[in-house]
């Protein structure tokens, strides 16, 4: 048997047991290191689920807050905003413009759309060709059926398959086009750089200059039409859409921060309310 014969002299044997107590003590210590690792870890868990719950709480309260800026009586405030709200140790930051900056799937005449695809690098025949599949799908035709149905398309995500377009290319798309816009025009004046370019026929320079006189202030929406070739001028219209775009950026402590985007519709009368028409968590924002 292995171990200190206990016929061993007396300092040999409290050696062999101060080992014995020594391991003992190392082993009884990496479980308490072990402990409080998980009870470390947990801990933080559980902080920054608690911090995620009150984002998805300040996220959720931005919709309302960003819906009653927007759908107040300046008529600025209904093109395009942004604010900063505290609450309890958290900020809220919100930038939002109205859906009239985006082109609407569902109504825009397909030569806004054609112009749309080509700026957006499309073959012109193969723009126009699809600009004409969209519109006809829009309406559906069946073959024998007494008078079109309406066709809505209500998210932009299928739009790839829908439409024949890559992934990739719809991407391109996606901040150029809504289906909450409520017209076949778009403003101008608070579009990207992608509208702004199929309105400008793809003309570079032209889109550079207009971009340039709209940062520093048009005197009138007239002087900004009167930019744009005459044939696309009737796709022009000045007037917000009912929904907005929002971004809102979510601060807490610890440096938590996450950010939510959502298309809502201000209410119209006082005791309406506000309808959220999609909201979601952005992660690559994060």
């Amino acid at each position: 048997m292995s171990g200190v014969s206990s016929d061993a002299p007396w300092p040999a044997r409290r050696g062999a047991i101060l080992v014995v107590v020594l391991i003992f003590i190392a082993f009884v210590s990496s479980l308490l290191a072990v402990a409080l690792h998980l009870s470390s870890s947990s801990a933080r868990a559980a902080a920054a689920f608690a911090k995620a719950m009150r984002a998805d709480e300040l996220g959720q309260a931005a919709v309302t807050l960003a819906a009653d800026q927007a759908g107040s009586g300046d008529p600025a405030d209904k093109r395009a905003g942004a604010f900063v709200a505290e609450f309890a140790e958290a900020k809220l930051f919100v930038d939002y413009v109205s859906e009239s900056a985006r082109i609407d799937v569902n109504l825009a005449p397909p030569e806004l759309l054609s112009a749309l695809f080509r700026a957006a690098g499309l073959d012109p025949n193969k723009a126009s060709s699809i600009a004409d599949r969209i519109t006809a799908s829009r309406n559906n035709r069946v073959q024998g059926a007494a008078t079109p149905t309406n066709k809505r398309i209500e998210n932009l995500g299928a739009l790839a398959d829908a439409w024949g377009l890559s992934p990739d290319f719809v991407d391109i798309l996606r901040p150029a086009l809504t289906v909450a816009n409520g017209t076949g025009k778009v403003d101008p004046t608070i579009a990207n750089r992608l509208v702004i370019a199929a309105l400008m026929g793809g003309e570079g320079e032209r889109v550079d200059e207009f971009l340039e006189r709209r940062r520093r202030g048009f005197t009138t929406d007239a002087e900004a039409r009167a930019a744009f070739p005459p044939n696309v001028q009737p796709f022009i219209d000045f007037a917000p859409a009912r929904a907005i775009r929002a971004v809102a950026r979510i601060v807490l402590p610890g440096r938590f921060e996450r950010h939510y985007e959502f298309i809502v519709a201000p209410r119209t009368r006082p005791d309406e309310s506000v309808k959220t028409i999609s909201w979601h968590l952005s992660p690559d924002r994060e």
